[in-house]
């Protein structure tokens, strides 16, 4: 424990929780005090750590504490508690034990009615987590409760069951307990030779060990049976040794049954005097438990309105907790649907930019390709014209030169200068320039035809020696007045071949 102590952070370590749990447990019917001063301490350090399981148990362990000092009101405040924090983290066991806890007390209060739902409830848990000496305690007490209603053959039965729970344990003092239980169903069935083996049984087990509580019910049972069979030695024997017993430990309710039990006796035995002293003993020790009886009601009544009304409280708590998350998620889910709504609208005009962008690069390739064209068109147009200016300076000059010849020659007859003869010779030569200045126009003409009506050209065969001397006869005599020599060098054989 001490080395625990000086260990960092040990409060929040759950097994020194669970350590001062069980010395709590292990006080029980020792002392309330060192029971209340482990139990509360473990249950601080539990709820300072968040430890649910070690505050359950802690809390469980402080009612037993106010059971010992007879607050009954703390007690059952302290097992609702206790079964609350079970319940809401679903651990099976406390939940069981917690429900025993309160099973038993309405037991004390007569509530049979009460505890019996919740001992079935943990005889269900304790069965499934075959925890068999709480499913044991569980079962005697439901056989406690069939008694209690006359349902003897139903409490023989369960009695039966926990016997046989016990001895695959090995505890004997189970085994025994519930022996003690069997013989009293046969003592309330009237069988009281049948019962008499078991509680001799118990009572020699019991007078072995410090467990005074049993001893004095064992004993008292013993008389109660010894005076039924007229066995009235054996009866004021065992009826003192309970009375002994149970005075030791100031246990009432056995003092008033052994001091019923022997007002019975000497009234049987004819002893009046003693008959009607215990039988005062008797009235007193009742009306005592009948007081604490109350008070055990009256603390019963309020435990359940302080329950009731913190319930109340938490239930009040928790709707508002829960309205306030419900306000939390409506606006989350608003801010969602805000934000898928603009997500929404970003990615629409995003594809709508992006639609349009694609659609101006394209447009702006299909301009860009028009563009090139253009500037192609443009480019053969400048060399067109180029070449169209070459040519037309070219055919000017050609056009020129026969032209001024025919002039000159029209200006020289005119003047009646020259024979018939010289004459003669001129209008040969102007009517071959003439000749070949027709040609040119010709040709020009069909070539500027091709160039305005996108005439296509067919191939044909032509006779190729031939039209180049058609074509260099015009020149002979230009070229001659240059000093040009023109050669047709094709052979003839190219008139024939249709190239």
């Amino acid at each position: 424990m001490l080395q625990k102590q000086q260990e960092k952070d040990f409060l929040k370590d759950t097994s020194y929780i669970d350590i001062l749990d069980s010395l709590a447990f292990a006080f029980y019917r020792i002392s309330a005090d060192s029971l209340f001063f482990y139990s509360e301490k473990a249950l601080k350090y539990a709820q300072q750590a968040g430890y649910d399981k070690g505050a359950s148990v802690s809390l469980r362990l402080e009612g037993n504490g106010y059971f010992l000092r007879g607050d009954f009101s703390k007690m059952l405040a302290c097992y609702q508690q206790s079964l609350t924090i079970a319940e809401k983290i679903n651990d099976p066991l406390c939940i069981a034990k917690a429900t025993t806890n309160i099973a038993m007390y309405y037991m004390e209060l007569k509530k049979d009615a009460e505890a019996l739902p919740l001992l079935i409830k943990a005889d269900s848990l304790f069965e499934q987590l075959k925890d068999s000496l709480n499913w044991h305690k569980a079962l005697t007490s439901m056989g406690t409760i069939s008694c209690n209603a006359k349902r003897y053959e139903l409490a023989l039965q369960q009695y039966q069951q926990a016997l046989q729970i016990a001895t695959a344990m090995k505890d004997n003092y189970s085994i025994v307990v519930t022996n003690y239980f069997i013989g009293t169903v046969f003592f309330l069935k009237g069988l009281y030779k049948q019962a008499l083996p078991y509680f001799l049984g118990t009572i020699k087990y019991f007078n072995k060990t410090d467990d005074k509580m049993r001893i004095s019910k064992t004993a008292i049972a013993l008389a109660q049976t010894y005076l039924l069979l007229n066995d009235h030695r054996h009866a004021l024997m065992y009826a003192q040794q309970g009375l002994k017993a149970a005075t030791d430990i100031k246990a009432k309710i056995k003092i008033q049954d052994a001091d019923q039990v022997l007002a019975d006796i000497y009234a049987a035995k004819g002893d009046t005097r003693n008959a009607l002293k215990y039988f005062r003993l008797y009235k007193d020790v009742s009306d005592s438990i009948f007081n604490e009886t109350m008070l055990k009601k009256t603390a019963d009544l309020e435990a359940r309105y302080e329950y009731e009304k913190k319930e109340t409280r938490l239930k009040e708590a928790q709707e508002k907790k829960d309205a306030l998350h419900q306000h939390i998620v409506r606006n989350k889910e608003l801010q969602i649907s805000l934000a898928l709504l603009i997500i929404l609208s970003l990615s629409t005009l995003a594809f709508l930019l992006f639609r349009s962008r694609a659609a101006k690069q394209k447009l702006n390739q299909v301009l860009e390709v028009k563009n090139e064209e253009i500037e192609r068109q443009a480019v053969l147009l400048l060399l067109n014209n180029q070449e169209k200016d070459k040519l037309f300076s070219i055919i000017s000059h050609d056009l020129k030169t026969p032209l001024l010849s025919l002039k000159t020659m029209f200006g020289i007859v005119q003047q009646k200068t020259l024979s018939q003869e010289e004459i003669n010779s001129f209008v040969q030569e102007i009517s071959e320039d003439v000749n070949y200045s027709v040609e040119l126009v010709n040709n020009l003409l069909s070539w500027a035809g091709s160039q305005l009506h996108g005439r296509v050209v067919s191939p044909t065969s032509l006779p190729i020696y031939q039209l180049v001397n058609d074509s260099i006869n015009p020149l002979l005599k230009q070229a001659a007045d240059k000093e040009i020599g023109i050669k047709n060098k094709l052979s003839p054989l190219f008139n024939h071949m249709g190239r």
